[in-house]
């Protein structure tokens, strides 16, 4: 028999978990579409750039070493500025890949997690390809986290449960203490991702770690540090449960680069707040153009706008007439007269609004 004949196909797919073979979101699908509109207002990273201090030390970088001094430069310069010790911070490749290292490291078939029905999904996809339950826990008027409906969905399976805060894509933000009262539980891991602290004003999660070891933060320098693509976030959680968990991870997760460049920026509070500043003022100019054109917005504390319009039902259709990609709310559990936009430059904020007046 000739190897053209053979039906290899079925020999190799077999060999993967049926988790993964079921699991229907794959590469650019899990996170966003490479497919987008001359006017992009998508994705959530800083449309300000990074701190000018990160070119300069990429050329110094040398690509020829491993990256352990880098690695733990970092790990003491977050340290000093979250005022913790920095054997309650592990590195990785950015906060989805530190999901889905949580999600190998911890569930299986026989385990429950509990999320928000509207959320950033990433958290759930991770779990779904190591074949855990997910309990959806549902929303007030649709959009607004439930922490008692949350903890409703605890039972004695529950391995884990995920809050977004600020939440994605509503940017509402709720305290430390409040999330804790309500999800906190000595039988569970509860995941609270802060990937969008830096644009709150409120407390971080962070500062409670000491009081409560089964509480895990997820922090990133994507999004306000602008390096998103250079992949690297962090884990801020008891040092006990970050030892196990670096058990399960190959060696140097992250890269000397991505290390050196997340040096630079978490010194540079000048562009961190400056530019912060400007993402605001940017936001609010796009909420009051939205609202004079009749959508209903949700303006919470983030990068981020979520707005809904009752005469459409297909808000990405609407701005593909007009050449604008936006997120559709389905990604995030909500039907598509929802949608998220994330301010831009301010070019193409302006652009965005110009062809908005032409609908």
């Amino acid at each position: 028999m000739s190897v053209k004949s053979l039906n290899l196909s079925h020999q190799w797919r077999n060999t993967f978990s049926p988790h993964v073979i079921n699991f229907d979101k794959t590469g650019d699908g899990v996170y966003a579409s490479k497919k987008t509109s001359s006017v992009n207002m998508t994705l959530t990273t800083n449309p300000f750039g990074c701190s000018s201090s990160i070119e300069d030390s990429l050329i110094q970088q040398s690509l020829s070493a491993y990256p352990f001094n880098q690695a733990e430069l970092l790990k003491a310069k977050i340290a000093h500025k979250l005022n913790i010790s920095d054997d309650h911070i592990l590195l990785g490749n950015g906060i989805d890949g530190l999901m889905f290292e949580i999600a190998r490291a911890l569930l299986s078939p026989s385990c429950q997690i509990v999320v928000p029905k509207v959320t950033f999904p990433n958290m759930s996809f991770a779990a779904r390809v190591s074949g855990a339950e997910i309990a959806y826990a549902e929303m007030k008027d649709h959009i607004f986290s439930d922490l008692e409906s949350i903890r409703h969905c605890y039972k004695s399976n529950t391995k884990l449960s995920y809050l977004c805060n600020p939440n994605n894509p509503t940017g509402e933000y709720l305290s430390p203490k409040d999330i804790i009262y309500n999800l906190y539980s000595d039988e569970s891991i509860l995941i609270v991702d802060e990937a969008n602290i830096e644009f709150s004003s409120g407390e971080s999660c962070v500062d409670y770690i000491h009081s409560y070891p089964n509480l895990v933060v997820l922090r990133t320098f994507s999004k306000a540090y602008g390096i998103a693509g250079l992949r690297i976030g962090y884990i801020v959680a008891d040092s006990e449960f970050l030892r196990l968990l670096d058990r399960s991870r190959p060696p140097f997760p992250v890269s000397g680069v991505a290390c050196d460049a997340a040096n630079k920026a978490i010194t540079d509070n000048v562009f961190l707040e400056s530019s912060i500043h400007k993402i605001f003022q940017e936001k609010e100019k796009l909420v009051h153009v939205l609202e004079q054109f009749g959508f209903t917005v949700f303006d919470g504390k983030a990068n981020t706008i979520l707005c809904h319009h009752a005469e459409y039902d297909d808000l990405i259709t609407l701005f593909q007439r007009v050449d604008i990609s936006v997120t559709a709310g389905s990604f995030f559990g909500l039907k598509d007269s929802w949608c998220r936009i994330a301010p831009q430059s301010v070019e193409t904020n302006n652009d965005f609004i110009k062809r908005l007046e032409t609908l």
